[in-house]
Parts: structure tokens; sequence; C-alpha cells
């Protein structure tokens, strides 16, 4: 028999010293890293859903202190920068629980082990756990409102007719009813409308933590006419022209269809509208609003008030002229003066027909502001003031050159004036006296 090879001996008799000597070799490596890479704390910036795990079975937890939570890490830098949410989990543990109010502790784990979890808020969650119960309810619609007059509603139908309510048996046992609403206030034809369902109590407040399967029904309500009425579009009996430079922007009636009764030989007779008594809109200048009687045939009534709101929109037509109008300085500094490039600028103006023909150049005023430019050459964007009722459409240039220079000082000229000076004839001499 073969005995043991010396190198194998060897290791068998020092094997506690190598695995010393292999985990003093691992420990001195985590003090390097941990001495070049230190540890930071960091709050992760987002919060990390709870988890509820091993829920007993026909049990269900409900009414969470918390659903997330803020987690502090204790981790290197590099870690921690590439830490990403759907590495994170937070759970709470449900297994072997009984029904009741518990308070569960918050256990947070992360894919990277260098990433330890030193802090968690809030580090309890308190809920509750239940048997849950599963029941069929029928769905109640109430209809709100009523049809338009002369007509009638029939019982409301729903698809489907029935839901499952799910939930904690002691809230599932609170709902009376599973319920939707419908208005039909003053419609004219069925209508068929998906319904959102809630479960109520008796005194219709909502039941928390009740889910329903399906959430909504399809209801419908079909609405008759009456025998004896007939609905009638009205007709606007619209008379005379609007005043010159206007025009009519709209018209609208309210409203729109009336309900009317009578013997079914006369209502069969009548065309498919009524028409309002003549509403005038000669030399008309602004929106006219007013209640118009309803003509009314022999042998036919009105539901309701006969009359009909009647409103005629108009506008002022509208064109555009063009004014050459000289800048208005403001602002320039005393001892300066200012050259315009162009000198006159061309306004596009638009406005009504009716009063553009009586504006004037005056009325006008284009303005360039000049306050603390100095001297040089300046590009400025001029300001244009215009009446009410009117808009600036364009301005021609858009942009105006003002080159401001020094004032030129006054040249003084003088003028030689000849002053003639008129001497007096002078007085004779006096002749000498001989001796």
């Amino acid at each position: 028999m073969t005995g043991t090879p010396r190198g194998i001996k060897w290791i068998l008799n020092n094997l506690g010293s190598l695995i010393i000597a292999i985990a003093l070799a691992v420990l001195v490596w985590i003090v390097a890293e941990q001495e070049a890479y230190p540890n930071v704390e960091r709050i992760f910036p987002t919060p990390v859903a709870i988890v509820a795990q091993n829920i007993p079975a026909g049990m269900i937890a409900y009414g969470e202190s918390a659903r997330n939570v803020r987690v502090t890490f204790n981790a290197p830098q590099s870690s921690l920068d590439i830490l990403t949410l759907d590495r994170i989990a937070a759970t709470i543990d449900l297994s072997q629980q009984l029904s009741g109010t518990l308070e569960l502790p918050v256990r947070v784990t992360v894919a990277d082990r260098m990433v330890q979890p030193i802090k968690i808020e809030p580090a309890i969650v308190k809920l509750n756990l239940e048997p849950l119960a599963e029941v069929k309810e029928p769905v109640t619609i109430n209809v709100v409102g009523e049809p338009a007059l002369g007509y009638k509603a029939s019982p409301v139908q729903t698809t489907p007719a029935t839901v499952t309510l799910r939930g904690p048996a002691s809230l599932v046992q609170q709902v009376a009813a599973v319920s939707g609403q419908i208005s039909i206030q003053d419609v004219r034809a069925s209508i068929s409308q998906t319904i959102s369902l809630s479960p109520r109590t008796s005194d219709g407040q909502l039941v928390p933590y009740v889910s329903l399967n399906p959430s909504t029904t399809l209801a419908f309500v079909g609405i008759q006419q009456l025998g004896g009425f007939r609905d009638l579009a009205v007709k606007i009996d619209l008379q005379g022209v609007v005043a010159p430079g206007y025009a009519i922007a709209n018209v609208t009636v309210n409203p729109q269809i009336v309900t009317v009764f009578g013997s079914a030989a006369t209502l069969n007779a009548l065309p498919g509208f009524i028409a309002t008594q003549p509403v005038s809109v000669t030399n008309v200048t602004e929106d006219l609003d007013r209640r118009v009687r309803l003509n009314l045939p022999s042998g036919v009534s009105m539901l309701g008030d006969p009359n009909v709101e009647v409103t005629v929109k108009v506008n002022a037509i509208e064109s555009s002229v063009t004014m050459q109008i000289t800048p208005t300085l403001q602002g320039l500094q005393p001892g300066l003066a200012a050259a315009l490039s162009p000198a006159t600028v061309d306004v596009i103006l638009n406005g009504p027909i009716s009063k553009l023909d009586k504006l004037r150049q005056s009325d006008i005023e284009v303005v360039l502001n000049l306050l603390n430019l100095g001297i040089g050459t300046h590009q400025l964007t001029p300001d244009v003031i215009v009446p009410d009722g009117f808009t600036v459409g364009s301005t021609l240039p858009a942009i105006i050159q003002v080159t401001i220079a020094e004032q030129p000082t006054p040249t003084l000229t003088a003028t030689a004036t000849l002053t003639t000076t008129t001497v007096p004839n002078p007085l004779p001499t006096p002749t000498p006296k001989r001796k």
C-alpha cells in the first residue's frame, strides 16, 4: 500500500494554520478596502413600496398605516451611486398571524451585499387581518331628473345586473347596495351610458377596502313621447338689414326645440318647425338679445313658456388703411439732435369701416423713445398709439435708424454800419479891420 504523498500530508498537518492564514488575508483585504473606500450613509431618494408576504389562505390584509418606507443605507460611495429601486425590497411577513390589528416590522433587503440598511422609516406597520369574503350583489342605478315635457321614461336596465364584492368580511357585511347614477333631465331620446359603481351603506356612505368585479355597468333608459305631443324646431323670423358697415355674425335661439300638443290631425299637419314673431335687425349696430313669442297655429298649445330667447351677434365689417406718420421723439437729451432714417413710417391700421372713414392722421401717434441714448447710431422700434377699436397691422419699417449728434452751434455774422455825421455850416470868419 502506497503511503500518503509528502505534500498532501504536510497540507493535512497544517490545515488549521492555512485556514487561519486565509481568514486573516480576507480580513486584511476587507480592512484595506474600507480604508481605501470608506462607507457613507445616504437616504435613498425614492420611497420603497412595502410588500405583504405570506398572507394566510382565506385572509385579507388592509388598512396599512404606511405603504412605503424611506431607507437610509450604509455602503461604499461606488455602491450607492449605482443602487436602483429594483434592487431593494421592503416586506412584512404575515405568516402564522391571526385575525385582528397587527403591528409588524418592515424588513429591507438589498441585492448588493455591500449595501446595508441602517434606518427604516417607519420601522413598524400597523394593519388589519380578516377573513376574505366574496358575495354577489345586484346593481342599483339611481335615475335623477325628468325627461322633457311630453315624454316618459321606462325603468332602467343594466348589463350586467349583478357584480361580485370582494373584501374584508366585516366590511362586505356593511354593503347595502352597489349603486350608480344616471341623469335623464330634459332628454328626448333613449340613452345608454356606462356607469361607475360603488359599494354603499344603507345611509349612502362609501364602504372602503371593498372591490367590485366588474366596477361598471351599462345602463339603458328608454324614452318615449306621449300621444298628442310633437317636437318642433324653432325658426327665427329675422327681418331687415343691419346698419351699413356691419354684418350678422351669428344667430341663436334657446330652446332650439319646443314641444307642442293638440289633436293628432292638427299635429300631423304641421311642418317640422314653428316660427317666431318677427325680429327686426334694421340698422342694428350692436348685439341684440330679446325674448320673442312663438307663432302658435290654431289648435296648437305649448308645453311651458311660449317665448324663446333670440340672440343676434352683430360685428362691424373691418378693413384696413395705410397712413404715413412722422415719429415723435421723446427723451432726447439737451444739446443733442436726432436724425431719422426714414423720416416717416407707414402705419397699416385695421378697424371697422364705419370708423376708418373718420380716422385722421392726428389720431395716430408714432413715438420713438430716446431716453438715456447718447451720441451714435441706434436702431429703435417705434411705439404706435391708436384710438380704441383699432389695431395695428404693420409698421413699415418696423425698425427706424436714429443718429444722435451734438446740436450745431449757431454762427454769428458781423455787419458793418456806415454812420454819416452831418456837420453844420461853420460860422463866417471875421474879416480883419484895416488900421
